[in-house]
């Protein structure tokens, strides 16, 4: 049987092989985007800017993403807003000893991505909430279905209308029929907030003939509906 990704979610068991590379990628997007409790403690009481360079010079990108999973700008640490802003920003000259081949990898730097938005929310003049989008749909193309994922993430967390316009071109796009794009994509609008969102689904819900992704769509309308109180 296939292990459960989500509560009443399971994969069937024509994809049981393809998701050994690929369920910790999606459990990487759940954590994200709805991190449990457990997990918000421990990021306030568990990461911090040295954790974060101990974890980049060992240069095992595996445990620096799961580092920069339950990382968050509002941690007690008074240093890691500025410090994820300089890793996101190349400041290589205040950190010359850091693996910055590591640092500038998509998989490291689309994690970041995702920490600073709620910085770029706030409309701090730091961040720019148009860089971080603009980088996140850059990263929809590529070949790792974890930066896939969080790329989706990332870009649905601003829930801007365009964006379910872009995302339904995507969707609709033959040559983007790959599982990773095909969820994070449903679950982005899942999160989102506006209307457009949910029409987008009723839509996909209309269109999609393969069973498995069906039960994708069917799951993502449910959370969109749990969300709706964000409206």
């Amino acid at each position: 049987m296939c292990p459960t990704l989500l509560p009443g979610t399971t994969l069937m068991p024509g994809r049981c092989l393809f998701q050994l590379g690929f369920c910790a990628g999606v459990v990487a997007l759940i954590v994200i985007a709805n991190p449990p409790v457990g997990s918000r403690v421990f990021a306030r009481e568990g990461v911090t800017v040295d954790r974060i360079v101990d974890e980049l010079m060992a240069k095992d990108i595996a445990r620096i993403q799961d580092t920069l999973n339950i990382t968050t700008i509002v941690d007690d640490e008074p240093r890691m807003e500025p410090f994820i802003l300089d890793l996101w920003n190349g400041r290589r000259e205040k950190y010359p000893d850091l693996p910055w081949d590591i640092v500038m990898t998509p998989q490291v730097r689309i994690h970041l991505a995702n920490i600073l938005v709620p910085a770029a929310q706030l409309g701090r003049r730091s961040v720019s909430q148009e860089d971080i989008r603009a980088y996140a749909w850059s990263m929809i193309e590529s070949p790792d279905d974890k930066v896939v994922i969080e790329a989706f993430n990332a870009i649905s967390r601003f829930d801007q209308r365009e964006d379910v316009s872009r995302i339904g071109l995507y969707l609709a796009d033959d040559k983007h029929d790959g599982y990773a794009g095909f969820f994070g994509a449903v679950w982005g609008l899942a999160r989102m907030c506006n209307d457009d969102a949910s029409r987008l689904l009723d839509a996909l819900e209309k269109r999609i003939t393969d069973q498995e992704r069906q039960e994708i769509i069917a799951d993502a309308r449910s959370q969109w509906e749990v969300h709706r109180i964000c409206r």
